[in-house]
């Protein structure tokens, strides 16, 4: 069926499958390599009826953004939420970064933050909005963590949810680089390895 825009025509594409293809370009590119050409051409539309549907560059970049943070950081912190006792929520969350890092796609809102156009304030408030977001998630999985006697004595769950949130957009960052997955799967061990007691070998392993 034919999507029906603000203004009232009719738009003859999937505007949902138009978002993610936006998504999936500013992600594999950055916002500075990405070009409306590019956008025409992963969407399969062109570029006045992209422009009309999704706005500027900058327009489709935050909605990217949001998108993204909608359903990948969402998905990590639903990992988070969904263990009562924290541990396990935890090593799945870290199970989604040590996949992500073995796709080598990195994360889009850890490579905005490093561009320069972070500058932008609209742009900056998302960064900071999504990092916020999952520095708390882990933040309370940590917390339910030490209460299930799962965490190492004279650790504090705050702090620690800066540090998994740090961790893992350093193991993002090198995502793209040779060695990248190797790098994160040593990363996350071993700082699962340094909070828990008895971590299980493998990252995500569910308990």
């Amino acid at each position: 069926m034919d999507h029906v825009s603000s203004r009232g025509r009719p738009r003859a594409f999937d505007e949902v499958a138009a978002l993610v293809a936006i998504v999936e370009t500013f992600w594999a590119k950055g916002y500075e390599q990405t070009t409306y050409e590019a956008l025409c051409e992963t969407t399969g539309i062109g570029r006045q009826s992209l422009v009309y549907a999704f706005g500027t560059k900058h327009e489709m970049f935050v909605r990217a953004l949001r998108a993204y943070e909608s359903e990948i950081v969402g998905g990590v912190c639903a990992a988070l939420d969904a263990s009562p006792g924290g541990r396990s929520g935890i090593e799945a969350a870290f199970g989604l970064w040590r996949d992500a890092a073995a796709e080598g796609k990195g994360c889009l809102m850890v490579s905005t933050a490093a561009d320069a156009g972070i500058s932008d304030p609209e742009i900056a408030a998302l960064v900071e909005r999504s990092r916020d977001r999952l520095v708390a998630c882990f933040a309370a999985a940590f917390e339910r963590a030490k209460h299930s006697g799962h965490l190492r004595a004279g650790l504090e769950a705050n702090a620690l949810g800066a540090l998994a949130v740090a961790c893992g957009d350093g193991c993002l960052v090198h995502a793209r680089k040779r060695g990248g997955a190797a790098f994160a799967e040593r990363a996350l061990s071993a700082f699962l390895g340094a909070v828990f007691i008895d971590p299980p070998s493998n990252i995500g392993e569910r308990q």
